[in-house]
This record gives structure tokens, sequence and C-alpha cells, in this order.
């Protein structure tokens, strides 16, 4: 029974770590999200809202538009693509893409 209990919680973890994670401010829902890679490419008046992180899939696009949507349910006008971050944890180990969920200013 433990060990049917192990692998249920193991599984939960694990489905649960597959989509995007999100730490920062929220606004209303927004339709476009513009996507950089280096933030000198940002030719408008903004802050930083916010960090995206979310599991590197097998599939690149895959994963970035799991990033897009997550940015669109936060509110972001554009993203800035991080990178890649490794977490090992024992023998396993999963690598996260990461992005910077941008705001435009109004000026």
């Amino acid at each position: 029974m433990r060990k049917i209990t192990f692998y249920f919680l193991f599984l939960l973890i694990f489905l649960n770590s597959c989509g995007s994670t999100y730490m920062g401010d929220q606004y209303a829902v927004t339709a476009q999200v513009d996507v950089f890679y280096s933030e000198k490419d940002i030719k408008k008046p903004y802050k930083t809202i916010g960090h995206i992180s979310t599991l590197e899939r097998i599939d690149t696009d895959t994963t970035k538009e799991a990033i897009l949507n997550k940015a669109k349910k936060i509110g972001a006008d554009a993203v800035v693509i991080l990178g890649l971050i490794n977490m090992k944890s024992g023998r396993h180990s999963d690598t996260f893409r990461q992005a910077q969920a941008i705001k435009y200013i109004d000026k």
C-alpha cells in the first residue's frame, strides 16, 4: 500500500511540475504577446512584472507556446526568453526554460 501511495504522490507532483509557473504581478488578460530574446531589443518603455518558468519539452515550440499562454493569462504585453536552467534532485534532473514577463508603460 505504501508503494502505491508513493507512486501516486510522485505522479501527482510530476504532472503539476509540467505546467508553467509564475511569480509576479497580474493584470487583465492580453490577446497578443511580443517575444524578445534580449531586453535591448525592446523599443517601448516597459517594466518587468514577473518571471515565468516552464519545463523544457522535447519540442521547443511547445515550450515557447506554454510561456506565451501563461504570459497572456497574467496580462503581459511581451516576454524576454532568458534561457535554460537545470535543476537536479538526487538522480533526477529537469531542464526549465525561463522568461521575463513585460508590461509596456504608456507615456
